[in-house]
């Protein structure tokens, strides 16, 4: 990924729910390092920080299953727009600066940046491997952003 190659991304649209002790609500969302597996292949991840200046972060319950102060958070970017992202590992924010998006996905005739509609829009009549691939890939980071950081 472009992230782990030193850059900034758009990210996702939708909101993420995390779980959080009580120190307060959370200033971006962290994913932690791990591994996904892809064809059987463990392939390792680096951590991934989220964020958006503008993000709207609301309350969403007690977290118990973390810790009994812990609590549950809904966070999401404005409307129309994605959440930042970038791996501290191989990106490091200049202090006092906030991140900007440094690269696009640029993928073979899928115009602007990666999203359900654009794949659906530019793909309609031309079913095949690339669509597929890139719906596999959408499920596997969505399923590392679900999980806790």
């Amino acid at each position: 990924m472009l992230m782990w190659e030193g850059h900034v991304v758009h990210a996702m649209r939708h909101p993420v729910t995390v779980t959080k002790d009580s120190d307060g609500p959370p200033q971006f969302i962290g994913i932690r390092a791990g591994t996904l597996d892809i064809g059987g292949a463990q392939v390792p991840t680096s951590q991934t920080i989220m964020w958006h200046p503008g993000m709207v972060v609301t309350d969403a319950g007690a977290g118990p299953e973390a810790s009994p102060e812990a609590k549950r958070y809904a966070i999401r970017p404005p409307d129309g727009e994605r959440f930042l992202a970038w791996s501290p590992d191989h990106l490091q924010s200049p202090a006092g600066q906030n991140p900007a998006a440094t690269a696009r996905w640029d993928l073979s005739d899928i115009p602007g940046q990666v999203g359900a509609t654009t794949v659906a829009e530019s793909s309609v009549g031309r079913p095949g491997r690339l669509r597929a691939m890139i719906s596999r890939a959408v499920d596997l980071v969505t399923a590392l952003v679900r999980r806790d950081p």
